[in-house]
């Protein structure tokens, strides 16, 4: 039991230390011109209505975001896919869907900042996206718990990646560098307690 308890804290340390950092947060949006007030679809958009989540440019992270209601989050590190990578994300266009419980089309914007597991042949900058499988899946397994019987049938829209710590590209080697020794210091101090403690 102790065993399994220290390896579950080794893995704890590693995904903190070694992991990317990257903003989460989630925005949704709409024309309030082509709503009506009395839609229950819409307010259900209203809840996750988050400006500082794109209001800022989708490559650099801003000490003022941390005001508004985002977090940072830190990527598994665990790859599940082959040929893919982790890198932090911007997501944002407009998404296309369908709610067949109230049998009516429905056009928002989609903004997301996160973690994103994407082809290592994707560089460190912004691509037009549209009327892609993946994206489309995406923002439907993103979005599928907040509607009954949700469909998408298109997004439109760009992916602004990076691969520094919160996108900030002036202290992203440095911070690399930093994580890996204090990874490393973290397993000698967690093999040293395995020692002492079952050896």
């Amino acid at each position: 039991m102790n065993t399994l308890l220290t390896v579950t804290i080794l893995l704890s340390l590693i995904k903190y230390v070694s992991g990317l950092k990257c903003i989460e947060c989630l925005h949704l949006d709409y024309n309030y011109l082509q709503s009506n007030g009395s839609d229950s679809i819409y307010h259900i958009l209203d809840g996750y209505r988050n400006p500082q989540c794109f209001s800022e440019d989708p490559l650099q992270y801003s000490s003022t975001l941390q005001k508004s209601p985002v977090r940072e989050t830190v990527c598994s590190g665990f790859v599940v896919q082959p040929n893919t990578v982790q890198k932090c994300g911007h997501m944002y266009g407009e998404v296309t869907s369908f709610i067949t419980t109230v049998q009516r089309a429905y056009k928002f914007t989609f903004f997301e900042r996160n973690c994103f597991q994407v082809p290592k042949t994707l560089e460190d900058r912004c691509y037009a996206r549209k009327r892609l499988a993946e994206d489309i899946n995406y923002v439907y397994n993103r979005l599928n718990h907040l509607f009954g019987g949700f469909r998408v049938d298109n997004f439109d829209g760009n992916l602004c990646l990076c691969s520094s710590n919160l996108c900030d590209t002036a202290s992203g080697a440095y911070q690399t560098k930093c994580s890996l020794g204090t990874l490393i210091i973290y397993l000698i101090l967690c093999f040293y307690f395995i020692r002492t403690r079952f050896g």
